[in-house]
């Protein structure tokens, strides 16, 4: 009823989808600045202006926390990368071989990095909104609509087991009727290489099934879903090819430093700050994110609610066996408050964790958490994450990594703490004037500090300084606006009681 000419013994890869290693045990590579240049344009690179790209801090941990999203399987990258191939969006000879079919993934880094970008097309703002949701027959008559030669695109089938759990991204290139209601949707799987498999879809139920795991070495596992269900989608290839906006570059009214300067408030800027957790494929703690005004989005009893406005729940399809219940990507409008709770009610066991936010000029990454059963970990980010407050129901030891956009240079910070008692509170105050960064806590704890920075002209330059110990209540303030050599000292100042003392921390980097 339907065929667009894509066949998967012609136009498919003859390996099958891998996660962190591949078939024979090797780990292939994920993006790199080329990659990221490619996908957002200059404004990931930290010194353009030399004539080379090396990343900001901010983009930099975007690139590190998407690429860790195809650890369970790169499927995305596979499906979106075969169409482009097949739509000589780009050609398998600048990859090494005539044909796809053709094409060795062993030793080819190019094609190893361009599959992890097209895997990350998920991701991406102008993909999403061009995704068609509905019910099964809905989907079925899309698939009858562009599965067609002369339609200009590809595309990507969505599926997800009931909750969006175990998401999987295959190949539609044509459909049968079979009789009695009931359809065929062929497609490439790229966990079955050069194998036509197919995808009932039961127009009287409304219905749709796929028997196959994620990965072809797991047991199969039933695929299914229905009118309410809704966990099949239909994604066009085309709205993530070229420069993207870059999710964590944001827009500034003229003359408004992106993070705010010293007695200023960022502009209003619609954009978005993307929340995420890394943890266990199968038993790892639930995030649950509430604004200012009491509404939430995450998991609240164990089910998965959205009540923020704007707010966007974001699945990956990444999944390597059926059994994977990765936790979904939150992105809520920013400039709000935002309490942050990693619940580890429904652990098994413990879990090493850690908690991220990216937005528009900044990031801040808080690992080396272990959750244990029960035990609830919250952190405030203040609007546009200028403050973050930490703390948790057990002992910790949280570092957070930070990075930040000025307009003077570009900056990374790593401020490691010691054990933070259970209930007590430590803070770290982004360097919003580009020039102090605070630390606070009301329990005595010692700290680590490491500061990148990165100015277009200059070589980076690093400093670190361990060992900087604050009393209950105190406040540290790491004064770095002046360091702009590996040679100087940081002057640190202290306040105590409601009195300063300063001291001049040295570079032991």
């Amino acid at each position: 009823m339907a065929d667009n000419g894509f066949r998967p013994e012609t136009d498919g890869f003859a390996f099958q989808n891998y996660g962190k290693t591949d078939a024979t045990g090797n780990e292939p590579v994920n993006m790199g600045p080329d990659e990221m240049r490619k996908m957002f344009g200059d404004v990931v690179c930290a010194d353009i202006a030399s004539g080379k790209c090396d990343l900001t801090p901010v983009a930099d941990q975007w690139m590190v926390q998407a690429n860790a999203g195809a650890d369970g399987g790169h499927c995305q990258g596979f499906s979106v990368l075969s169409g482009m191939l097949w739509k000589k969006v780009m050609n398998a000879s600048d990859f090494g071989a005539p044909t796809t079919p053709a094409l060795p993934l062993t030793g080819n880094v190019p094609l190893q990095r361009n599959i992890a970008y097209a895997f990350n097309f998920q991701v991406l703002d102008n993909y999403n909104k061009a995704i068609i949701k509905g019910t099964p027959n809905e989907m079925l008559d899309k698939l009858l609509q562009v599965l067609t030669p002369t339609d200009p695109d590809s595309y990507t089938l969505g599926i997800y087991k009931p909750g969006f759990k175990g998401g999987h991204a295959v190949t539609p290139y044509a459909v049968e009727d079979s009789g009695g209601g009931i359809f065929n949707i062929l497609i490439y799987d790229n966990n079955y290489p050069t194998v036509t498999r197919n995808i009932k879809i039961d127009r009287n139920l409304n219905t749709w099934s796929y028997n196959a795991a994620t990965n072809p070495n797991e047991p199969s596992e039933l695929y299914e879903g229905d009118a309410n269900t809704k966990t099949l989608d239909v994604e066009p290839t085309s709205p993530g090819i070229g420069v993207q906006p870059a999710p964590f570059a944001g827009t500034v009214a003229a003359g408004v430093d992106p993070k705010g300067s010293a007695g200023s408030t960022p502009a209003a800027d619609n954009q978005m700050q993307e929340f995420y957790l890394d943890g266990s494929d199968y038993d790892h703690a639930h995030l649950l994110i509430t604004n200012s005004a009491g509404q939430r989005t995450g998991y609240v009893d164990g089910n998965l609610v959205n009540e923020i406005p704007g707010a966007l729940i974001n699945t990956s399809k990444a999944n390597q066996t059926w059994k994977s219940d990765i936790e979904p990507d939150y992105k809520v409008p920013d400039g709000d408050q935002y309490t942050v709770t990693v619940d580890g009610s429904g652990l098994v066991e413990g879990d090493p964790s850690a908690v991220g936010v990216i937005g528009p000029g900044y990031n801040v990454y808080v690992s080396n958490l272990f959750i244990e059963p029960g035990e609830k970990s919250t952190m405030v980010f203040e609007p546009y994450a200028e403050k973050v407050t930490f703390s948790s129901t057990g002992v910790q030891t949280p570092t957070f990594d930070i990075g930040v956009t000025d307009t003077a240079a570009d900056f990374q910070f790593l401020v490691s703490a010691s054990d933070v008692a259970a209930n007590s509170k430590v803070s770290v105050a982004l360097p919003v004037d580009g020039g102090t960064l605070a630390v606070s806590n009301d329990a005595g704890t010692t700290y680590d500090l490491a500061v990148d920075r990165f100015a277009d002209g200059s070589e980076p330059i690093s400093f670190k300084h361990d060992g900087v110990a604050l009393a209950d209540g105190d406040t540290g303030t790491l004064q770095f606006g002046g360091w702009t050599s590996k040679a100087q000292s940081i002057p640190f100042t202290t306040t105590h009681n409601g009195t300063d003392s300063s001291q001049d921390l040295t570079n032991q980097a």
